[in-house]
């Protein structure tokens, strides 16, 4: 390369420009140095111009195919969008503010007005739509009407799930669900068993699940019994809740602060439609022909064990229930009951699961 390089063939073209008045094509066929070029945004809009100008001659609107009026789209926006990149504040691009599209907002009173028409089992579906549809379900007016629509007088309820009972805020989000399982049809389809089999599917749901509290009843020359579980699996914030509820009655009760101003808390929580005592627990109920002695160091334990088989009838079933006081699981394949109680129910006629909803559930049971 000479020693002025690139440099030097520049101003040398340069000068000889500058001298020369009159330039000829010749000067730009034959010269040694390339001119500047063009930027390829300027050079694609220079040659889109160039396109849409011929095509614009050579037909009209009515002879083009519907492909060549998509083409011709396609490249104006490709236009606005090279004018948008070329824009330059130093070395910085501008940023073009995105358009935000907000939805539109209904008032509350027609979301009352849709949920006159949701069926139970579309309840979850309603609520999720937003946060005006969740305000609806969380109501009182919403769940007594579902109780209205649904109620007929020949229907037998329990006496806690009467019209003159359930007429308060208190939990009525509860009672409503569980006066559905005996109303509504669909829901009383669902507690029909699937398969004919004496022993409920959901048994195996209670392993490593904490026992509350047990009893045992006579009917008869049987007896059934009762163990009532919190689930591992379900989230126990609404139990603890329930049970600082409680206490907040309790002390209310006690200081008989009823008409002063700091009762304000118990009448919100008297008020609050969504309370569920009974959420996060379970009944495991067994129909016995034999009496077995259940001690009560049970309660508190954690099943860790579920054992079913025959029994020695070879008519009923034998149910084994592992209990330790231990509240984690152990990860060797060591028996981890060693230390606990073992309950064995032999002849067992029936097994299941109640949940809180069920219309077998003890804590809805009248006295």
């Amino acid at each position: 390369m000479p020693k002025g390089g690139k440099k030097g063939l520049w101003n040398k073209s340069f000068k000889t420009q500058t001298v020369e008045t009159d330039v000829t094509l010749n000067d730009f066929a034959n010269n040694e140095v390339l001119t500047e070029r063009l930027r390829k945004p300027a050079l694609h809009s220079f040659v889109r111009e160039v396109k849409q100008f011929h095509t614009s001659e050579d037909k009209s609107w009515y002879e083009k195919d519907l492909e060549e009026f998509d083409s011709e789209e396609q490249c104006l926006k490709n236009e606005e969008g090279d004018t948008i990149s070329t824009e330059h504040v130093g070395t910085q691009r501008e940023k073009v503010p995105k358009e935000v599209k907000h939805g539109c907002y209904y008032p509350l009173d027609i979301w009352f007005t849709l949920s006159e028409y949701i069926r139970p089992e579309d309840v979850a579906t309603f609520a999720a739509l937003c946060s005006s549809a969740y305000f609806v379900v969380r109501t009182y007016t919403f769940w007594i009407n579902i109780y209205k629509r649904y109620y007929k007088p020949e229907i037998s309820l329990p006496e806690a799930l009467q019209p003159t009972n359930i007429d308060r805020p208190y939990c009525l989000r509860a009672s409503v669900i569980r006066s559905l399982y005996y109303m509504y049809p669909p829901f009383t389809k669902r507690l029909l068993p699937i398969h004919n089999t004496s022993v409920d599917e959901k048994l195996y749901r209670l392993n490593w699940a904490r026992c509350v509290s047990l009893w045992r009843v006579k009917q008869g020359s049987k007896w059934v019994f009762y163990f009532k579980f919190v689930l591992k699996d379900r989230c126990l914030k609404n139990s603890s809740n329930t049970s600082s509820n409680s206490q907040i009655i309790n002390r209310k009760v006690k200081n008989s602060c009823w008409m002063s101003g700091a009762s304000s808390e118990l009448s919100e929580l008297i008020e609050n439609v969504n309370i569920n005592c009974e959420e996060g627990y379970c009944v495991l109920c067994m129909n016995c022909q034999h009496f077995i002695c259940t001690p009560p160091s049970v309660m508190g334990c954690h099943l860790a064990e579920i054992r079913v088989s025959l029994s020695r009838d070879m008519r009923n079933h034998r149910i084994q229930l592992g209990f330790t006081s231990r509240s984690y699981q152990c990860s060797s394949k060591v028996k981890s009951i060693i230390s606990g109680i073992i309950l064995d129910f032999d002849s067992v006629e029936t097994v299941q699961v109640l949940n809180w909803w069920h219309p077998r559930y003890p804590a809805w049971k009248t006295s």
